[in-house]
């Protein structure tokens, strides 16, 4: 309990929850997905630029809130599920990004929603650790759902936890037609196994049965592993079998349901129709592509979801592909969206994008660096990869300001940075006036532990990079080098730091005991201040929080974003052994980089790291709204809760307003209200079934700007 106090102050100091003054550190981090434009190559503005990149999308359309239309849910990494909102209508979608991880669930390496009870809110599964399958309950009500984990897995009639390999993503649907939906997964040896909805057991936990371990012989794979005759279409058809994802839909207008299988070894999906009825159904495999008129073709593990998005009343579809695809440096598609145009019976599928989900996206890892580079008083943005989509070497991508330093715009640009035949991988970019000669050159860390040097030979305005292999620096040990520049003795030039893949995740230091004019750096120490992360890839960066002089050091790593405070001097730094963790939610290989990028004076955080994209942070140097004490604006009884805790405020006029609860690591994991409201009294409920005991964290925003935030208190 001592130790959950203490994060909750962290916590909140970082979050600006306290009274007085704000620590040295504690300046807050707002996560935000359109803070403003970002534009592709095109001149079309992305929908969710820093959503952080998607490598392995997993997408399923359902109504979960009721409304009428379908809302957008994706997994991209394993215990968390992305939330898009639809504030649009059924005919006419319009997605809003909500969360990076739905109200705090842990859904393993899968998820599924579904209406388990044929009635009432819809329920989830999802993957239990062991590769058994976990229920959670909607406790809620159809409109605002709320989850409660069910201890233990989902069990058969019999009683037998119900197996489900990690890698696969089972399917919810009722063959015959009518009631709550049966359970169908595709298993490793390329079958189909079936549970069928008996009903509930215990405590109205839904009963299911297992039918078969190879259901009416569907079978996924070549004639040498399912036997029997060759497929309908040999064309995509794949030399083994593995990973699954299925999804179910009508697809031949006959009233009953059919299936895709997307398979890890297959560029495309297997049909498996339904020619039976819904009484008496018979499952063949028809086709190893689909669909007919434009085939997925990707570079395997479809993942696919059937839906009627646009309200036409036939279903569409939408498909993650693993890893994406491309075929040029720029192009990421790894969410594919197929409408159709024509009707259940005469399906006309038509490919409407390739990522569904437009977002700034430049391959699987990625690491960013803001610079003036055209010395025009804004700050730019350099994203570099691990690879480029359908390339065969790393790329530095340049994404202009076209905006002002306080309304910034930023745009790709299709010129390269960088030579043309630059080769090698996990490119780190690192900007810094090495010469004094007032541009910016360039460092460049690689997947070799080689840090190349770029001599900027154009102009202020129009920088132009040539190699100079003079100044190369190699790594004492590691690979993935990230460099960093820093005057960290104040000495006037430019030290040089860097991180690496090394097994106790440590930081080089290069002093430079050359001049500002004619750097020359010397390794000093590949363990620089002791610093031992414990992780395998460490990325400093250096910026002074707390205007005292002295450069703070933040340092991303494999598994989060850590915080070493300067507590020396500018001319002798000190760094505390003990790190501040951020509590944002980031991606793993976290890459960071800091600058006031909109102008409030206000340092923002901007991260790459496994996704291929962004994330941007927006510096929150104290509330936005009046101040007000902690509790004043909202009262929540009972507190500590165990069930239930009401939230009750006021509003003296109309505005839109916005009340969510965070947990201890600053995830969102409720959305208790965002609408217009009236003036009046509101109440809120937020239920703690089911979820961790422990201290979590409300923010009331009316207007845009903070109203209110405090503490509630779960116990058990």
């Amino acid at each position: 309990m001592k130790r959950r106090w203490l994060l909750a102050g962290l916590l909140m100091s970082i979050l600006g929850l306290t009274g007085g003054a704000h620590g040295a550190l504690g300046q807050a981090f707002e996560q935000r997905v359109s803070p403003f434009p970002v534009r592709d190559t095109t001149g079309e503005a992305y929908a969710f630029p820093f959503l952080g990149g998607l490598n392995t999308p997993r997408p399923q359309l359902v109504d979960l809130d009721a409304d009428g239309d379908l809302d957008l849910f994706l997994q991209e990494r394993r215990n968390r599920i992305i939330h898009f909102e639809n504030t649009g209508t059924p005919t006419a979608p319009s997605f809003r990004w909500r969360t990076d991880h739905f109200q705090g669930l842990e859904v393993g390496a899968w998820f599924r929603f579904g209406n388990l009870d044929g009635k009432g809110p819809l329920d989830l599964l999802a993957e239990e650790p062991t590769s058994n399958i976990r229920y959670y309950r909607n406790v809620g009500t159809s409109g605002t759902p709320d989850f409660e984990r069910v201890d233990g897995p989902l069990r058969d009639a019999d009683g037998a936890p119900i197996p489900a390999d990690r890698q696969n993503i089972p399917l919810l649907a009722a063959l015959d037609c009518a009631g709550p939906p049966d359970l169908l997964l595709g298993t490793l040896n390329g079958r189909l196994r079936y549970y069928e909805h008996i009903g509930t057991r215990d405590e109205g936990i839904p009963a299911f049965r297992k039918e078969a371990d190879r259901y009416q012989g569907v079978c996924v794979g070549p004639p040498s592993v399912c036997g029997g005759r060759s497929s309908p279409q040999n064309f995509g058809s794949a030399p083994r079998h593995g990973a699954n994802a299925l999804t179910s839909g009508d697809l031949g207008g006959d009233g009953d349901p059919d299936l895709l299988w997307g398979d890890f070894f297959s560029q495309s999906l297997y049909l498996i129709e339904n020619t039976g009825s819904c009484e008496a159904p018979v499952l063949q495999r028809e086709a190893d592509t689909f669909p007919p008129s434009d085939p997925v073709q990707t570079s395997g593990y479809n993942v696919p979801s059937l839906a009627d998005l646009d309200g036409d009343g036939d279903l569409d579809l939408l498909v993650g592909v693993l890893g994406g695809s491309g075929t040029g440096s720029s192009a990421v598609a790894n969410l594919l969206q197929y409408e159709n145009q024509g009707t259940d019976a005469q399906p006309d599928y038509t490919l409407r994008t390739r990522q569904f989900v437009s977002t700034l996206d430049v391959g699987g890892v990625s690491a960013p660096a803001l610079v003036d580079l055209d010395d025009d008083g804004d700050r730019d943005l350099v994203v570099g990869n691990n690879q480029a989509p359908g390339g065969d070497a790393a790329r530095l991508h340049h994404v202009e300001n076209v905006g002002t330093p306080t309304a910034p715009i930023f745009r790709r640009r299709t010129s390269r940075l960088l030579p043309k035949r630059t080769d090698g991988f996990n490119f780190a970019p690192a900007f810094a006036d090495i010469d004094s000669d007032g541009d910016p050159d360039l460092f460049v860390g690689t997947f070799s532990g080689t840090i190349r040097f770029y001599r900027n030979i154009g102009t202020d305005q129009s920088p132009q990079f040539g190699r100079a292999p003079e100044g190369d620096l190699t790594l004492p040990q590691g690979n993935y080098a990230t460099p960093a520049l820093v005057d960290i003795d104040s000495d006037g030039d430019l030290d040089l730091f860097a991180g690496s893949s090394g097994a106790e995740g440590t930081v080089a230091f290069y002093r430079n005991e050359g001049t500002p004019q004619q750097p020359a750096f010397t390794l000093v120490t590949d363990t620089y201040a002791d610093l031992r992360a414990g992780k395998s890839r460490t990325h400093p960066a250096f910026v002074d929080r707390d205007g005292d002089g002295a450069p703070d050091l933040y340092l991303g790593t494999n598994a989060g974003l850590s915080v070493y405070r300067n507590t020396g001097s500018p001319q002798s730094a000190e760094f505390a052994p003990q790190a501040d963790s951020l509590a944002v939610p980031l991606r793993p290989l976290v890459a960071p980089t800091l600058a006031d990028v909109d102008g409030d004076n206000r340092v923002d955080l901007m991260t790459g790291g496994d996704g291929g994209g962004v994330k941007f942070f927006a510096g929150q140097e104290a509330p936005a709204g009046p101040s007000v004490p902690p509790g004043a604006g909202v009262r929540a009884a009972p507190n500590p809760f165990a069930d239930r805790t009401t939230l009750t405020f006021s509003i003296e006029e109309a505005a839109p307003v916005s009340l969510s609860v965070y947990d201890l690591l600053g995830r969102r994991v409720s959305v208790l209200l965002d609408r217009q409201l009236g003036p009046a009294e509101y109440t809120e409920i937020f239920r703690g079934t089911g979820r961790a005991s422990g201290v979590y964290l409300y923010v009331l925003s009316v207007n845009g700007r903070v109203r209110d935030r405090g503490r509630l208190i779960h116990v058990r």
